[in-house]
């Protein structure tokens, strides 16, 4: 597991613990593995990406709290407790990817609803092997 936020809360959610959402407006710009992927694609082999930055995200900073709003669509039984935000975390939000669209053409597929569900799709599959 890497421990991130997603990882933490979908982990949790299997295992029919507890979900702590630290700031229930807490933004953060999630991102599905497939479109980072291809993103990252598209910079190494675009002429474009020569020497280039690129921000590869979804592009739309989502909640804390509507992450847990989503899984609990898959876990019936989702429990989470909202507690105030950590002020030692710094505050995150939507990272720009004007310059991956212009130069590269990248457009992410997956919103937070799409990604929570392909990848839940992809747990259950690898649960069942």
């Amino acid at each position: 597991m890497n421990n991130r936020v997603s990882q933490i809360f979908i982990q949790k959610a299997l295992n029919n613990q507890t979900i702590k959402v630290q700031g229930k407006n807490e933004r953060l710009d999630f991102t599905y593995v497939e479109d980072l992927a291809n993103g990252c694609i598209l910079a190494a082999t675009s002429r474009k990406g020569i020497n280039q930055v690129f921000n590869i995200t979804y592009g739309k900073a989502e909640t804390l709290y509507k992450f847990v709003k989503i899984l609990s669509k898959h876990f019936k039984n989702l429990k989470y407790k909202i507690d105030k935000r950590d002020n030692f975390r710094p505050k995150r939000g939507t990272l720009s990817i004007k310059k991956a669209k212009k130069l590269l053409s990248y457009k992410p597929d997956y919103s937070l609803d799409k990604g929570i569900k392909k990848y839940l799709e992809f747990i259950n599959s690898v649960i069942k092997k």
